[in-house]
């Protein structure tokens, strides 16, 4: 979602809230019970560590689950000049989605799970929980600008960036105290 938004070229969308979002994918009588998000921090990289610390920060505050990855070095070699180096690679993220998505199918967690990705690494994942839950639904919603490349996936949504734009977190939250918990990072400041 983070390289989607970030195509769009509007920093501002970044900090998406996920629960409204989820809440405005939904049908008239459906209800919200929770709303998972996957990732992995990038904790070679202070400025972007930092800044996605906030956000989970402040999907948390919203209540979105948080369910963590992680990076891994990868070693490879350039196929141009043989030279070997390292790199960072995402690990577990796609395996906990699939994970999450099939398990609570069968605990029957979920009547209509959304899925939030245009990552066709998911779509055998997607088969199995509905052939496994056949009376579950598994909904796809894909930023619009990913729709093309998503096509694995076959009937999904698109999820516009004026829907983007109406599902913002909030500039700052509190805890029952009155304690800042999170602000909003700068750099993410919606337009005037």
């Amino acid at each position: 979602m983070f390289h989607a938004l970030d195509e769009l070229g509007q920093p501002h969308l970044k900090w998406l809230n996920l629960w409204s979002l989820s809440e405005s994918l939904l049908r008239p009588g459906d209800n919200l019970t929770q709303v998972n998000y996957y990732t992995a921090f990038a904790t070679w990289l202070p400025e972007a560590y930092a800044t996605h610390r906030s956000y989970v920060k402040a999907l948390q505050a919203v209540g979105v689950n948080t369910v963590f990855g992680k990076f891994k070095d990868k070693h490879v070699k350039c196929r141009e000049c043989h030279r070997e180096f390292t790199t960072k690679e995402e690990k577990k993220t796609d395996v906990n989605i699939a994970l999450g998505l099939v398990v609570d199918g069968l605990h029957n967690n979920y009547d209509r799970a959304i899925l939030i990705s245009a990552d066709t690494d998911l779509v055998a994942a997607v088969m199995e929980a509905r052939r496994l839950s056949p009376h579950k639904e598994v909904f796809i919603a894909v930023p619009q600008n990913r729709l093309k490349m998503s096509h694995e996936f076959g009937k999904r949504y698109a999820i516009t960036p004026a829907r983007l734009g109406k599902n913002l977190l909030a500039s700052q939250y509190t805890d029952a105290k009155g304690n800042l918990i999170v602000k909003r990072p700068a750099k993410y400041k919606p337009p005037v």
